[in-house]
């Protein structure tokens, strides 16, 4: 297959390029193969941020009631938090804007910063939770929160390499947003 007047640097980039051909689109191996034409993995993506962000919204919502009679000022937190969450989730079905995913990405922090804050100090509007860092509904909201995080995350960091823009591409934290 090689002749005596093929150098080794054309051998080894013939090689790289039978490898390169053979393997799958996917960076990931776990990952199964999708196609990047229908766009069905972005539609899916953007689905699983709105469920996100319907999540915290629910999450929160579910304990406005108390929380608005115990602390009016945390409540109305909430009720924004709500109305933010809630909006994003709406527009996250109907458009893909790099602006939305930072958003998205604000709206679930801002609850986790504020979780932290409320169990390590007393803060004028909440004095009550100082220490109660192991209530469900808590738990239940950091993890939906940290998983949006990192999902769109991994959208951002991703988001110039599927825009085209190659030379400031930089990789994916989870290899999801591979498949668009």
């Amino acid at each position: 297959m090689s002749t005596p007047a093929m150098s080794k640097t054309a051998m080894s980039k013939t090689a790289m390029s039978k490898t390169a051909v053979s393997q799958p689109a996917t960076s990931h191996p776990a990952l199964p193969a999708v196609s990047r034409q229908d766009g069905s993995c972005r539609l899916l993506i953007r689905g699983l941020a709105a469920v996100g962000l319907a999540g915290t919204a629910l999450l929160h919502l579910v304990q406005l009631p108390d929380t608005w009679q115990q602390s009016p000022m945390l409540g109305a937190m909430f009720a924004a938090l709500v109305a933010g969450a809630t909006a994003a989730a709406a527009a996250m079905v109907v458009t893909d804007d790099r602006r939305l995913w930072q958003a998205a990405v604000l709206l679930a922090a801002a609850p986790i910063a504020g979780y932290i804050l409320t169990r390590s100090i007393a803060v004028p509007f909440d004095s009550a939770d100082v220490g109660n860092w192991l209530e469900p509904m808590g738990l239940a909201s950091l993890f939906v929160e940290a998983a949006l995080i990192a999902l769109c995350t991994d959208v951002l960091l991703a988001w110039p390499r599927q825009r085209g823009d190659r030379d400031q591409s930089v990789a994916g934290v989870l290899a999801v947003t591979e498949c668009s």
